[in-house]
């Protein structure tokens, strides 16, 4: 696991209503969200054809765990998703250094 922070990356984002067409949509994609349990729960995604994965930022921050990995696509989009962006930027790099579409 590589949890060195470059950066020079360019991070895809994605904007509220292309995230919404995309659910329309129905494209195959995961979401791993990084808030807190508290905020995830208050603030719950519940999509019945989208699998959601709630991983706080904290637990990743040396690394993406082996049972999160066991849990991820290797054949589909991820998105990350947390409060205000910055967290979501780190673990991007993270799966992508780990092989991952996100």
């Amino acid at each position: 696991m590589n949890s060195t922070i470059q950066a020079d990356i360019d991070f895809p984002s994605i904007e509220p209503q292309e995230f919404y067409d995309k659910l329309q949509d129905n494209n195959s994609f995961m979401i791993l969200d990084v808030r807190s349990e508290s905020v995830s729960t208050e603030w719950e995604l519940d999509f019945t054809n989208i699998q959601t994965i709630n991983y706080h930022y904290f637990d990743l921050l040396d690394g993406l765990p082996d049972d999160l990995e066991q849990q991820l696509p290797e054949d589909q989009e991820i998105i990350v998703i947390c409060t205000k962006g910055e967290s979501s930027k780190m673990i991007t790099q993270k799966l992508q250094e780990n092989g991952y579409n996100a």
